[in-house]
């Protein structure tokens, strides 16, 4: 079932249903590990309401189906309960936090920061939404004046921890707001090395420090859907480039 991408919670139509899957699914008589997301979640409802079901709850940083995706991490926890109590422990005085979001710019952009700050309100946040023009996204983002968080999607442009989030989040990337003397030295050392077990060792450290700090805060690893002809024969690349060369692309004779 992992192979499914899951974690995910079960959708059903009623309890009969739900009872029904349950004795198929036992009569199959292969082990089922399903590191479940509460039913209660509101990431899920989002994932169904926005997404139809379309994506993966992350782990960390590294997108499921990269070089050192760590299949022992569970998905990011949801706990509204202990939010609410890390939120008073942390001396937070309401403070206004805003996300900015541009719409239609990328897949449910406005609708999933909408979702989010909904969640955040809910346990006690004082959160709010604002519209930007795409050119002003883009100058933000080349400036860096963000007023607090903003909805991205970033792109594995090698499917490896390099092509993603240590190229957005390395000393003068395109997203260098945080700095950490220990995940810097261990993404610099990754991206020069040929020893793959050095990699995934420092890929598994830089994990822990990221989830330890979260300058990004994972919501969704959502499917790639490609709709093509019956006589096109073509590979998709989970990097988002259109790849129509001959090894990837050609019609089908009739």
């Amino acid at each position: 079932m992992r192979e499914l991408h899951e974690p995910m919670d079960l959708i059903y139509r009623s309890a009969a249903d739900l009872t029904a899957l349950a004795e198929a699914m036992a009569q199959l008589g292969l082990p089922l590990w399903l590191e479940r997301v509460p039913a209660e979640s509101s990431t899920v409802a989002a994932m169904t309401e926005v997404w139809r079901g379309r994506g993966i709850v992350p782990s960390g940083p590294i997108a499921k189906g990269d070089n050192h995706f760590d299949a022992s991490l569970p998905a990011l926890k949801y706990d509204p309960k202990e939010a609410r109590e890390r939120l008073k422990k942390s001396g937070y005085k309401g403070e206004e936090i805003v996300i900015e979001t541009t719409a239609a710019y990328m897949a449910n952009d406005k609708p999933m920061a909408e979702a989010i700050v909904a969640m955040w309100r809910d346990i006690g946040v004082n959160a709010k939404v604002e519209v930007v023009e795409y050119s002003v996204r883009a100058q933000k983002n080349r400036d860096k004046t963000f007023k607090g968080l903003w909805w991205s999607d970033p792109t594995s442009t090698l499917s490896d921890p390099d092509g993603m989030f240590w190229r957005l989040l390395s000393p003068g990337g395109p997203q260098d707001y945080w700095r950490h003397a220990r995940f810097d030295e261990l993404g610099e050392a990754a991206r020069f090395s040929i020893d793959e077990k050095f990699r995934g060792q420092a890929y598994k450290e830089m994990t822990k420090i990221f989830l330890e700090h979260l300058p990004w805060i994972p919501i969704i690893q959502p499917y790639e859907d490609y709709g093509v002809q019956k006589h096109v024969d073509w590979t998709p690349n989970p990097n988002q480039t259109f790849e129509i060369r001959r090894f990837a692309f050609k019609f089908r004779r009739a």
